[in-house]
């Protein structure tokens, strides 16, 4: 069961002890979880207030996204990705607008040894500059290279959140590149890797011959002075 954190404004109706009797209509009292120790009868009842603000949570009916994660070339990083963040993966996209079509997917990793045939056509890993990529529900990733560029794990982790970012938080209809980066960002933003998302973007920064690098700067300065990526609707 998915819950949604919910402020509610309430008018104290004097003599009334009932909480029930304090909430809008539209919320029935029984799809709401209140945090610990809250009494809802004193600690609304006993205000002086004529309004009163409190948090409760609410039940949303959404099915459980069950994404699978197929790590084809047995990487011990993507495995320690998958087991640290899966579920928690799982769970944002969940509550996002498309999550049916994301209910069943798949997504396989790859890397630049072994590559299935079926991917041969989709990367390239002899560009000097390939660390990640993602087409459609394949991830490549380029362990060499990012050795080179002595990218930590949680560096690496972030980088992991930010292609899955694109299958996930950035909407198909989006066109606008930068925007499109930077939603995909959310996902190592929301794992707590923001730290890491930027020092490994300073990383591809100091890169020769890195082709997007005014953009990658972009990102970088966004997420130095950290505000929401606001998603057209």
């Amino acid at each position: 069961m998915l819950l949604k954190r919910k402020t509610l404004r309430i008018e104290r109706v004097a003599g009334n002890r009932d909480y029930g009797n304090f909430l809008p209509s539209n919320i029935g009292a029984d799809k709401l979880y209140y945090p610990p120790n809250f009494n809802p009868i004193s600690d609304i009842s006993l205000e002086k207030r004529r309004y009163v603000e409190i948090d409760v949570y609410q039940s949303i009916n959404k099915s459980e996204t069950n994404m699978k994660y197929n790590n084809l070339n047995k990487i011990p990083l993507i495995d320690e990705f998958i087991k640290t963040y899966g579920k928690t993966i799982n769970e944002k996209a969940s509550q996002v607008k498309d999550a049916k079509r994301l209910s069943n997917l798949t997504i396989n990793f790859i890397s630049e040894e072994k590559q299935p045939k079926s991917s041969d056509s989709l990367f390239d890993f002899s560009e000097k500059n390939f660390f990640f990529k993602i087409c459609s529900n394949i991830i490549a990733y380029h362990e060499g290279n990012c050795d080179a560029l002595n990218l930590s794990k949680e560096e690496r982790f972030a980088m992991i959140a930010h292609e899955l970012g694109h299958q996930i938080l950035v909407p198909l209809t989006e066109k606008d590149f930068l925007k499109i980066e930077l939603l995909a960002d959310e996902m190592a933003v929301q794992l707590g890797l923001k730290s890491h998302l930027i020092s490994g973007l300073m990383k591809f920064v100091s890169c020769e011959g890195m082709e997007t690098i005014n953009q990658i700067q972009e990102r970088i300065d966004h997420w130095s002075h950290y505000c929401p990526v606001k998603v057209d609707k």
